[in-house]
């Protein structure tokens, strides 16, 4: 997707789309030139890429810099984003932050880490991109 250019953040990757309890489209996404920062936009009722209000269809930058691979669910009423640092496909172990919010553009705040063991080694070797809901769960 580094050709497209009504994001807010320009040269973008590990792009994923989910979609609210109203059918509003929202785009999480990896800003690279924005130093790997983590952002979502509402989309237009087509599915387009910026709303129509421009900026303030962005959450803005979530978390810390050097992340990527966003994935974002809403559980219990709440919508969560959950990203990595920077890691290259995770070659090596990662940790995994979680941030949740009242609404799909925030505020989020830090809530979990996953993938770090009871002394704070970091164990997982995955990155959170394809998270799904599991049945029964809500």
């Amino acid at each position: 997707m580094s050709n497209v250019d009504t994001l807010r953040y320009q040269d973008n990757s590990d792009e994923n789309l989910f979609v609210d309890d109203a059918g509003t489209g929202n785009l999480v996404y990896t800003a690279i030139a924005s130093d790997h920062a983590i952002s979502i936009e509402r989309l237009t009722p087509d599915f387009d890429f910026l709303g129509a209000d421009g900026e303030s269809s962005s959450s803005g930058p979530i978390g810390v810099p050097n992340t990527e691979a966003p994935a974002a669910f809403k559980q219990g009423g709440i919508f969560n984003v959950a990203f990595d640092f920077c890691c290259c496909c995770c070659g090596s172990v990662s940790e995994v932050t979680v941030h949740s919010a009242p609404s799909p553009l925030g505020p989020y705040a830090a809530v979990s880490t996953l993938g770090l063991d009871y002394s704070g080694n970091r164990t997982a070797t995955h990155q959170p991109l394809t998270l799904g809901p599991v049945p029964g769960h809500g």
